[in-house]
């Protein structure tokens, strides 16, 4: 069995037990299996070990004896709906005692993800010297339109043009969809979250980036993979 030590890459695959949008979202049957297992399959397959983070006796219970699979007791406080991912991010590197690794989260909720957007988000960040690489999507580019209001002062989110620019002349916006990111252990045990000024980016499709959040996103997604299988298409 592959030690800690020995691993190159390492994916955290976080599944608590609540959840407000879904109740027991983590664990919800999703084509045959639950997602965190999902989760689990795939870090399998792009990474060298699995540390699997929960608050769920029997999922933990249930992944013990998986080949490359290390469980992790999440701490209860770790464990609400107000709690940063990053937080139990942090104490899964400090109890695993995790130094100069490539970590890789991968959340259950973004069952749609494919094991080749993984492999590049990995390969980018070993490349480049980026402190921070995440999956992205387009969104609307109105926004860049917009700004914030402080008493009756306006200040624009990005430039005084773009707020008096036709939206077909702005440029392409893009988000984080949570689907995947790639960082050094040391580094976000030292900077203490996600948020860099250094961070890269691969772009994915919209059938690739739900991030389920409630029952309409659910079973979107579970439509979508659906779709994949009886069009014959990969699901990794």
């Amino acid at each position: 069995m592959m030690l800690l030590n020995d691993a190159k890459t390492i994916a955290i695959v976080p599944a608590r037990a609540g959840s407000k949008g879904m109740p027991k979202k983590n664990f919800s049957l999703f084509a045959g299996k639950p997602l965190y297992m999902h989760a689990i399959s795939q870090a399998l397959r792009v990474c060298d070990l699995c540390i699997f983070s929960s608050d769920n006796p029997l999922a933990l219970e249930a992944v013990a004896n998986i080949e490359r699979v290390l469980i992790h007791k999440r701490k209860k406080i770790l464990c609400t709906d107000t709690s940063p991912i990053e937080k139990t991010l942090v104490n899964v590197i400090c109890d695993f005692e995790i130094t100069n690794k490539c970590m890789v989260l991968l959340q259950p909720t973004s069952p749609l993800r494919r094991d080749s957007q993984i492999l590049e988000a990995i390969a980018l960040f070993e490349k480049e010297r980026y402190e921070l690489v995440m999956g992205v999507t387009e969104v609307d580019n109105s926004v860049l339109k917009s700004g914030l209001v402080t008493g009756t002062g306006f200040t624009p989110v990005s430039t005084p043009q773009n707020c008096f620019s036709n939206r077909q002349s702005l440029p392409k916006v893009f988000k984080p969809n949570g689907s995947v990111f790639v960082f050094c252990a040391s580094w976000l045990n030292e900077n203490g979250g996600l948020a860099s000024n250094k961070i890269g980016c691969i772009q994915m499709t919209n059938d690739c980036d739900i991030d389920i959040d409630d029952r309409n996103d659910f079973e979107r997604a579970s439509a979508l993979f659906a779709d994949r299988l009886k069009n014959q298409l990969d699901t990794k």
